[in-house]
């Protein structure tokens, strides 16, 4: 009973603590997949949700509903865990919404935001992108074209990205 059981700490090893955790993580990220996404797309396939949609645009907008859900599955786990496998309260995990909490988001949030103008940037002053378009949307019917399609100059032959069937012009911002 030892292998499962820490007698000390009154709880399952962490070990097994890991291993329920990442069963319970799996099976809240089932909910949102078959509750959601399964419907969706089988009243898609019937013409009765977003007829008109390319495949490609329908994956973006269930992934644009469902992502958000399995983020929610994820954080949702790691507090019934903590709070019934653990047994510690979810400010242990360092979300407290104090002033230092928010602090540290905005930073991180800024953080971000700025490694990637500065990426930007760096690739639009050395000629590797050029600016199509702004505020165009990549798929029909979804209003999200927020962020400019750029293409690559065509003297430019580095990093060629994999061409996919579902990488279209039309549909993705392109990189080529």
């Amino acid at each position: 009973m030892t292998f499962f059981w820490n007698a000390t700490e009154r709880r399952l090893r962490a070990f097994w603590r890991l291993l329920a955790q990442a069963g319970l993580m799996t099976g809240l990220a089932l909910v949102p997949i078959l509750a959601v996404a399964e419907p969706l797309t089988a009243l898609h396939r019937r013409g009765w949700f977003l007829p008109g949609s390319t495949h490609a645009g329908y994956d973006r907008i269930i992934n644009m509903l469902v992502g958000p859900l399995l983020a929610a599955a994820v954080v949702a786990s790691v507090g019934l865990a903590g709070r019934w496998l653990d047994h510690r309260p979810f400010s242990d995990f360092g979300v407290r919404l104090d002033r230092a909490w928010w602090l540290g988001l905005g930073a991180g949030f800024l953080l971000g935001a700025s490694v990637m103008a500065l990426v930007f940037a760096l690739e639009y002053a050395v000629g590797w992108v050029t600016i199509t378009g702004t505020m165009v949307p990549n798929a029909a019917g979804v209003s999200l074209g927020l962020a400019p399609r750029a293409s690559r100059s065509p003297g430019a032959s580095w990093p060629r990205p994999p061409s996919s069937p579902r990488c279209t012009p039309s549909t993705t911002t392109r990189v080529s």
